[in-house]
């Protein structure tokens, strides 16, 4: 299960549902931005 639901899914949904979607979209960006550009591109650090 863990392997089938990376981290970087988690950090994502963790974010409070409260929050507007332009600021829960900063914090994610924030937050997933370091893991999200490794993840999203895998092949460029490659």
């Amino acid at each position: 299960d863990v392997r089938r639901n990376p981290p970087a899914v988690k950090p994502l949904s963790l974010p409070l549902p409260s929050a507007p979607p332009p600021h829960r979209r900063s914090l994610v960006a924030t937050l997933a931005s370091p893991e999200e550009v490794t993840i999203a591109s895998p092949t460029r650090r490659k």
